[in-house]
């Protein structure tokens, strides 16, 4: 994840084990359906991790 997705709020890895080895089957960085409207806290988590990350990609 560090390599491909190092900075996302959200990532889903899908793929299987053979043999001692990794397949990666699917790799998601973006969920259009986060369930965002079940809850007004995740929202406002999500908007402020969103408010971090932009805030922290910023040239100072």
């Amino acid at each position: 994840m560090n390599e491909f997705a190092k900075n996302s709020l959200y990532a889903r890895v899908d793929g299987v084990w053979i043999e001692g080895v990794f397949y990666l089957m699917e790799l998601e960085l973006i969920e259009p359906y986060l369930f965002l409207f079940t809850s007004a806290s995740a929202r406002n988590n999500y908007k402020a991790a969103l408010k971090n990350i932009i805030e922290s990609l910023k040239v100072k």
